[in-house]
């Protein structure tokens, strides 16, 4: 888990591999944050890919990030928890 932006973009250049995929099961207000990181990584010669709720492919097709739909079925969770 990236503790800022900054810390993610910084991460991903100095990693050695070249492909990422970002994931989120919730909604739109959760993959907005991943979207400027998927385009610096984009930026930096990265294979980046989106799979989330088919409801957000719009917003993720609008920044030009490959994006790929996951199941309705993936469980959402209803309420969250503190642990």
């Amino acid at each position: 888990m990236c503790l800022s932006q900054y810390f993610c973009m910084e991460t991903l250049a100095r990693a050695a591999m070249k492909r990422a995929i970002l994931t989120n099961t919730s909604g739109i207000g959760h993959i907005l944050p991943m979207l400027p990181v998927a385009k610096a990584a984009m930026d930096a010669g990265w294979e980046v890919l989106i799979a989330a709720r088919p409801e957000v492919e719009s917003t993720v097709a609008q920044h030009s990030v490959p994006f790929s739909g996951l199941d309705n079925t993936v469980p959402r969770m209803s309420r969250p928890r503190a642990w």
